[in-house]
């Protein structure tokens, strides 16, 4: 089983997309879908971890988002012979998650297309305990307070996220806590990084 982790691919945002150099949201998602596919290896099963904010916008963005992460899947069994199985960590702009209301309502279009839907999740990294969660533990100057109310708590375990649409994959906490963010504008080329990449930073900056 080889993990590739991911965060805010944002798909059919129009803001983000010219914000990452595109003239459209069309021209982005084929982007992405591209550099991603790129990166998966042939004949493999693997696991995609996608660590929120799959969109952004109301029921007609989820809808296409999600279509196009089936077709995503699809086009890595039939042009590489891997099978894809989605993880998906919400984010404050999918409609699922728990920031929403009713969005417990929305978690059975997820599971449409992801294998699995949560909010926090734990994995083994170079042997050691490490996070999963959409939002840092903290350092982003923009959010608003009721956003503390859906971030772990900096117990020292380090932390893999994304939200932040930093460019720097390594940060630090006040705690000197490491935290990894894995959002696409920090991923080289756009793409997924695999667990021996996030092993190798956890092994030098942990």
């Amino acid at each position: 089983m080889n993990d590739y982790f991911i965060s805010d691919p944002h798909f059919g945002h129009k803001f983000l997309a010219k914000l990452r150099g595109f003239s459209n949201p069309a021209e982005h998602d084929r982007f992405l879908c591209q550099k991603w596919l790129e990166k998966l290896p042939e004949d493999q099963y693997i696991r995609l971890w996608i660590l929120g904010d799959n969109y952004c916008g109301g029921v007609d963005a989820e809808t296409a988002a999600l279509e196009l992460l089936q077709q995503f899947r699809e086009d890595v069994l039939t042009q590489k012979g891997s099978i894809v199985e989605l993880h998906g960590l919400l984010g404050n702009h999918d409609l699922a998650h728990p920031t929403f209301a009713d969005g417990y309502l929305r978690l059975k279009n997820f599971y449409l297309v992801y294998n699995s839907v949560q909010t926090t999740a734990a994995i083994k990294l170079a042997g050691r305990d490490v996070m999963l969660n959409h939002f840092p533990y903290e350092g982003n100057r923009y959010d608003k307070p009721w956003m503390d109310q859906y971030r772990l708590r900096d117990l020292g375990l380090p932390l893999v996220h994304g939200h932040t649409h930093a460019t720097e994959l390594v940060s630090y906490t006040r705690k000197k806590t490491l935290q990894l963010c894995v959002n696409v504008e920090a991923c080289p080329d756009f793409a997924p990084l695999s667990r021996l990449e996030l092993e190798q930073l956890v092994t030098r900056f942990a």
